[in-house]
């Protein structure tokens, strides 16, 4: 395939995988490119969703150039963002996510954490108690709203797969099994649920989050006996999260 600067490519389908020579997630297309092509690609699409997805985009070719309008480096690809549409009916076999190293002085560098799924839908201890670190270290104990922008993106993403993991599929209010299964990713659909709301000063940490079905979101924000309520899941929470901390 001949490639010539500003060509437009419609629908292009890419995937989000792993380079060996960088440790930031990169985004490829599917179709026959050349295999070292690189594609600019929005960094939250990349880090915001496991490794393997899937998207189609439009894609327009580019070149760098010196200030002496020499070509500087190679070919590539550009998606445009507006395009931009994410496969719904793909799933990756392992649930891979790149999660920001919290020592990293660029901000980045990452590592990649396998969330795999048992038969049962649950997390293995080793992925939960990785998740749980990193949600620790992103902790906050003032409202997010007085952090930057990527601060908050980082931090929302890390505790949300965090307390989906804690719960293993159950809800972590009424203790049921989440009432259906996602059909882009096949995870049990539970909704991360902030005890104290943000808005209200509460934190974005482990110990002020639940994932709870449907059912028992709606109770907790418009029940008649909501207060109560989220009270007794803050105390479930509470434990559980001891019990997490001495193992």
């Amino acid at each position: 395939m001949e490639l010539i600067e500003g060509y437009e490519f419609e629908l292009v389908e890419l995937e989000t995988f792993i380079d060996k020579n960088m440790s930031r997630p990169r985004v490829r297309p599917l179709i026959p490119f050349p295999a070292e092509i690189k594609v600019e690609f929005p960094t939250a699409l990349r880090t915001d969703n496991p490794i393997g997805t899937r998207f189609r985009a439009d894609v327009v070719v580019c070149q760098k150039h010196n200030k002496d309008g020499s070509v500087r480096g190679p070919l590539y690809l550009r998606s445009v963002k507006k395009t931009i549409i994410k496969v719904g009916n793909f799933t990756p076999q392992h649930i891979l996510m790149a999660l920001k190293r919290p020592s990293s002085a660029s901000g980045r560098a990452y590592e990649y954490v396998e969330l795999s799924y048992e038969e049962s839908g649950k997390h293995t201890e080793d992925d939960l108690q990785s998740l749980r670190s990193q949600a620790l270290s992103l902790s906050s104990n003032t409202s997010v709203t007085r952090v930057g922008e990527i601060t908050v993106r980082e931090r929302k993403n890390i505790i949300k797969l965090y307390a989906l993991a804690r719960s293993g599929g159950i809800c972590e209010a009424c203790e049921e099994p989440a009432p259906f299964i996602r059909k882009n990713n096949g995870e049990p659909y539970l909704e991360v649920h902030h005890i104290i709301e943000l808005s209200k000063e509460g934190s974005d940490s482990p110990m002020n989050v639940a994932a709870i079905c449907p059912n028992c979101h709606a109770r907790v924000t418009y029940g008649e006996d909501a207060a109560n309520y989220n009270g007794r899941l803050s105390v479930k929470i509470e434990l559980l999260e001891e019990q997490l901390s001495s193992m």
